[in-house]
């Protein structure tokens, strides 16, 4: 009786401690940087509108900034991971954002991302370019003669 019982508060203990999948997505969403994404997100977000209307007061920009929830941002990514990943996945994952490679990706990404974006804009440029230099070279750009009356 004693071991049955000490096996059931074992067992109770385990699953008292075990996160759920949902758990243990936010806790991803947290050690990967993306909540603080989101900050920084709603930040850039509200930034761009303040360039735009440089004539409000920032009374207004104030009470937007605090109207404006992450959460609902984070809580649909947080189920865009459930709907991808199994249980198991999202426990590998946990361990592999915990672990010293997993804590260097993450301390990485953001300037991955960066110096990525930059790649990106250089490289759809000179693609731009390559197309419009060919559409004038084939005549494609060349305004119509003016109608005569």
């Amino acid at each position: 009786m004693k071991n049955i019982l000490t096996a059931s508060l074992f067992l109770f203990s385990v699953l008292g401690f075990s996160q759920s999948k949902s758990e243990n997505v936010k806790e991803i969403i947290s050690l990967s940087g993306l909540s603080f994404m989101s900050t920084d997100m709603k930040s850039q977000f509200l930034n761009q509108f303040k360039k735009s209307y440089p004539k409000v007061k920032d009374s207004f920009w104030k009470k937007m900034e605090a109207e404006i929830n992450t959460h609902s941002l984070i809580e649909q990514t947080a189920t865009l991971f459930e709907k991808f990943y199994t249980e198991d996945e999202i426990k590998e994952l946990l361990l592999f954002y915990k672990s010293p490679l997993g804590k260097k990706m993450i301390s990485n990404m953001p300037l991955i991302v960066k110096e990525s974006q930059a790649i990106g804009q250089k490289w759809g440029f000179e693609i731009a370019k390559k197309i419009t230099d060919q559409l004038e070279k084939e005549g494609f750009t060349q305004s119509p003669p003016p109608l005569s009356n």
